[in-house]
């Protein structure tokens, strides 16, 4: 099937939030997360890919009804990237799932106003890679469809449950439940010399502003990655994707069971 101006109009239009809200689309690019997806039980309504993608990749497509040879030029009018791959896929943003309640017997990451979509997609990924199956994001933070943030994934949100909550509810069902709940701020406790549970709620706050006055309140225990350079004129603080980073390795190690 070719690719009409019609439709070629209609996937750029994804580029612009307001648009994948109205129609409940949202895109991914690159051959193995497009591959992945399309095994996954996430609905993938088009995809639109270079004839030589296709042929290899026929196995994976009988389910979808339009499915779209394009040239490298159309790739790249409808693609996000400077140098689109050789796939980009439309799928379905799935409906919105309620987050009433914390987890209660797992660590969760809490992400306060981030802004930053490569910040937002990185954090995904690296709960991925630490196990941690929930990031809870306030209403302010950036949109998860957000193709900046979907690239930044690497495909990891596919297995991660990003959620948009009322936190200050959220941290408060969470109080109820027991968990503790750890705030990263420049002033804290040493992360190096608390004892870290294997469960509970890990807050990061906004790239430039930190954990709002309202979080702070419901903060439990205030920790700080401490700098190791005193002798020198250091960095003010560290990215927050780098942070969540750090903390996530500390909680991990302390509770590791190799």
């Amino acid at each position: 099937m070719l690719l009409s101006k019609n439709k070629l109009r209609d996937i750029t239009a994804l580029k612009q939030r307001k648009n994948r809200e109205e129609q409940q689309l949202f895109t991914i690019e690159g051959e193995k997360v497009v591959q992945e997806i399309l095994r996954s039980n996430w609905i993938v309504t088009c995809i639109c890919a270079l004839p030589d993608w296709i042929d290899k990749n026929k196995h994976l497509l009988y389910t979808i009804k339009e499915v779209y040879e394009v040239t490298e030029d159309q790739l790249h009018k409808i693609s996000n990237l400077a140098t689109p791959n050789k796939v980009l896929a439309i799928a379905q943003i799935p409906p919105i799932k309620k987050a009433e309640t914390p987890p209660t017997n797992e660590l969760s990451l809490l992400l306060d106003d981030i802004q930053d979509p490569g910040n937002l997609g990185t954090i995904i990924r690296l709960a991925d890679w630490f196990g941690i199956g929930t990031v809870a994001c306030t209403r302010d933070t950036v949109e998860v469809y957000n193709p900046k943030v979907i690239q930044s994934t690497m495909g990891a949100f596919l297995r991660i449950n990003t959620l948009y909550v009322d936190s200050d509810e959220w941290l408060c069902k969470a109080k109820e439940q027991q968990l503790d709940i750890f705030g990263t701020f420049l002033e804290g406790s040493n992360l190096y010399q608390e004892k870290l549970p294997s469960k509970g709620i890990i807050i990061m706050g906004n790239e430039s502003k930190g954990i709002s006055e309202k979080l702070e309140m419901l903060t439990d225990k205030k920790i700080t990655i401490p700098s190791f350079s005193p002798e020198r004129q250091g960095s003010e603080s560290l990215n927050v994707a780098i942070a969540a980073s750090i903390v996530c390795a500390e909680f991990r190690r302390q509770n590791s069971i190799l």
